[in-house]
């Protein structure tokens, strides 16, 4: 990645197949940076996206994205191990597959259940109005 931050790199290589949501970093920064596996975490973030973006048919069945039952075009991203449980809530739109949030989900704990989650995921998904511009 060079001189880039984790954020300029995904930007400079994805675009323009692959947004995020301004706000997506702030997830990732907040919730990666904490965590011992930080590491770990980053490099399974990376591999997904980067396969997100090579996926002709976001809906191919492979078993860490998730389409959600009751969200119009809302997909859950699973990066999970032992020790960590993230989720990240993505849509498509044409061509473009838009990261929307993060977050940690503990099994079995309904407080960081995924509807709170998807409500902040509908609410960036509305602030692009429908149009997808270049970022």
């Amino acid at each position: 990645m060079g001189n880039y931050s984790v954020e300029e790199y995904l930007k400079i290589t994805l675009k323009p197949y692959v947004l995020f949501h301004p706000k997506f970093f702030e997830d990732f920064s907040d919730l990666v940076s904490r965590g011992k596996d930080s590491a770990e975490v980053c490099k399974k973030i990376l591999e997904k996206i980067f396969a997100i973006k090579n996926l002709g048919d976001i809906k191919c069945g492979v078993k860490w994205l998730e389409e959600l039952k009751y969200e119009d075009n809302m997909y859950s991203l699973h990066i999970k191990s032992k020790t960590y449980n993230y989720r990240i809530l993505l849509s498509v739109t044409d061509d473009k597959k838009i990261f929307l949030h993060m977050f940690y989900e503990r099994d079995g704990k309904r407080s960081t259940g995924y509807g709170p989650h998807i409500q902040i995921a509908k609410k960036r998904k509305e602030e692009y109005g429908g149009n997808i511009n270049e970022q």
